[in-house]
C-alpha cells in the first residue's frame, strides 16, 4: 500500500472527523476505509468545483471527444444510466428527439 506523508494539522483535522462520519453512518469505519472515502470525497468535491461552473456546450464537447476516444466505454455508460433510470416517457422523448418513432408509440399517444 503506498504511503503518503502529510502534516499533523491535516492529519488532526481528518483524524477527527472521523468520529462526525462514524456518528452520521451510525457505525464504526477502519481506519483505511476512512481515509479512501475522505480522499474519494475530496477527489470527487475538487471535480465538482472545476466542471460545475462549464457551460451545457462546453461538458457536452467534452463528452463527445471522451466518446471519439472510448466509445465502448462511454456510450456504454451512457446506455446504462438511460436503462437504469429513464421512465417510459422519457425514453419516448429520446426516441423523438433521435428521430427513431414506432408506430406503437404514435398510436399509444
Amino acid at each position: 500500500m503506498p504511503e503518503i506523508t502529510i502534516s499533523d494539522d491535516v492529519y488532526n483535522k481528518v483524524a477527527g472527523f472521523k468520529q462526525v462520519v462514524e456518528e452520521v453512518i451510525e457505525s464504526e469505519i477502519e481506519n483505511d476505509s476512512y481515509i479512501e472515502f475522505v480522499l474519494g470525497k475530496g477527489v470527487d468535491s475538487l471535480l465538482y468545483d472545476l466542471i460545475s461552473p462549464l457551460k451545457q456546450k462546453t461538458l457536452l464537447n467534452s463528452i463527445k471527444i471522451l466518446g471519439s476516444r472510448y466509445p465502448d466505454q462511454v456510450y456504454g455508460f451512457i446506455a446504462e444510466v438511460i436503462k437504469k433510470g429513464a421512465s417510459e416517457e422519457t425514453r419516448k422523448s429520446y426516441k423523438r428527439q433521435i428521430g427513431y418513432i414506432q408506430e406503437d408509440d404514435v398510436q399509444n399517444e
